[in-house]
């Protein structure tokens, strides 16, 4: 037979081994999310870098953020860099996420510019129109606002026009901003963000939203200029996002009622009904809250909200829902616009509130949001070991019990002894064999 030299002995297991690892390690899907420029002490706010549904940890790899921005991540939801970066440079990092489809390397790439950068002639974006009788804005101010967004109420599916001007900016940015301020995107990413949404304009000094969705109710819209001696923000446009309502029917008024006791010939009226109104915009009493509850695998449960009208107005509801307890991470549940609302548990736990409003003659009030509930399974019991009892000795008076015993023992040793007596003559036999191959 022909002996394998040691040397290539040692590399065909190594080879081995490598090709075991590589068929060992996890699949990692890898991409890289090229974010806009920052600039150095303008606030980037908060911008979602990755979402997932199923997001169970982000882990730090490689590269670097620029100081005075962070990320963090919420199970289940996204991963947010937020901050005020301080320092100008290109950054690049890595980061590691986990979710239920399996790993993926997230790299972060950004340019950092300095607040007093010179922007090109290329990123010059026409904002507004020069007037040939205005008086130029003097050298080295940050761009004026000349014209703010305004608000816009929108129903359901609606679209909403803003539009924003400056004297002396060199670009702008269009941006849409939550109620807490807590995030900011880009309406160039709002699509992303916001199914559905329709963006257009975001180039121009006139932004176009259209099939608005009810999740941006209560945003802002915003726009940033910029020039090479800084920003200047116009004021936030807040979008008002309403239900589609029916017209309200109009309450027939009582005809006039002869008085038949009137013997002078006049008639008495009586006077027209009236409805009475304590306000428009009254919001609605939450009366009955939804409780919390732990259901079987497999089954559902129903949570219910009621309200009144303290104006004998019309209330609508609408459901939302939350990995966390907190109603600012909420989101609207599509269709769930009643009293009730059946839920069908999962293996995490889920937060569940009503948003109840109260409309009259056409006007309708703030949200009341109830209590929150959540919704678990019932937790598997654990089994418990069943002890195993401990066999009672039979009792010999003969000793054969004790003669068994030491036979096992012995048996054993004398096994072991051979066994020993054999590798030691197989190891001699090695030796004697190499001896003879180096003769």
């Amino acid at each position: 037979m022909t002996k394998i030299k040691k040397p290539i002995a040692k590399i065909l297991i190594i080879a081995a081994l490598v090709l075991c690892m590589s068929f060992a390690m996890p699949t990692m899907d890898a991409f890289a999310l090229n974010l806009a420029d920052m600039t150095v002490g303008v606030d980037a706010g908060t911008i979602r870098v990755y979402y997932s549904d199923s997001l169970s940890s982000c882990t730090y790899s490689s590269g670097s953020l620029s100081p005075g921005l962070s990320l963090s991540y919420i199970p289940n939801d996204g991963v947010y860099l937020k901050g005020t970066p301080t320092a100008e440079g290109s950054y690049s990092a890595s980061y590691t996420v986990t979710t239920a489809n399996g790993v993926e390397t997230l790299t972060l790439n950004f340019n950092v510019r300095s607040a007093s950068f010179n922007v090109p002639e290329s990123e010059y974006l026409p904002v507004s129109t020069p007037s040939p009788t205005k008086a130029p804005q003097p050298a080295g101010t940050a761009p004026k606002i000349t014209k703010h967004p305004t608000g816009e109420t929108v129903e359901v599916g609606g679209a909403a026009k803003f539009i924003a001007r400056a004297d002396n900016a060199a670009k702008f940015t269009w941006r849409i901003v939550s109620k807490d301020t807590t995030c900011t995107y880009k309406a160039t990413e709002a699509e992303y963000y916001f199914p559905g949404l329709v963006v257009s304009g975001e180039d121009t000094d006139t932004l176009i939203l259209s099939s608005i969705p009810a999740s941006m109710d209560s945003w802002s819209v915003e726009c940033m200029f910029q020039n090479a001696y800084g920003n200047s923000f116009t004021n936030g446009a807040i979008i008002t996002v309403v239900k589609n309502e029916p017209a309200p029917t109009p309450v027939p008024t009582k005809a006039p009622v002869q008085d038949s006791n009137n013997n002078n010939g006049n008639t008495n009226t009586q006077p027209d009904e009236i409805i009475p109104t304590t306000g428009s915009g009254k919001t609605a009493n939450i009366t009955t809250q939804p409780k919390s509850a732990q259901v079987e695998k497999g089954q559902t449960v129903t949570l219910s909200a009621y309200a009144t009208s303290p104006n004998n107005g019309d209330v609508s509801y609408q459901w939302y829902s939350a990995p966390v307890n907190d109603i600012n991470a909420a989101l609207p549940i599509g269709g769930a616009t009643e009293e009730k609302y059946t839920v069908t548990p999962t293996e995490d736990t889920v937060y569940y509130w009503a948003a109840v409003w109260n409309t009259k003659e056409g006007v309708r009030s703030d949200a009341v949001f109830t209590q929150s509930a959540a919704v678990s399974l019932v937790p598997e019991p654990t089994p418990v070991p069943t002890p195993t009892p401990t066999p009672e000795p039979t009792p010999s008076n003969d000793g054969s019990g004790f003669l068994s015993g030491n036979m096992q023992l012995v048996l054993f040793g004398v096994i072991g002894l051979l066994a020993l007596a054999a590798l030691i003559g197989v190891v001699i036999y090695l030796r004697i064999e190499s001896k003879r191959e180096e003769e």
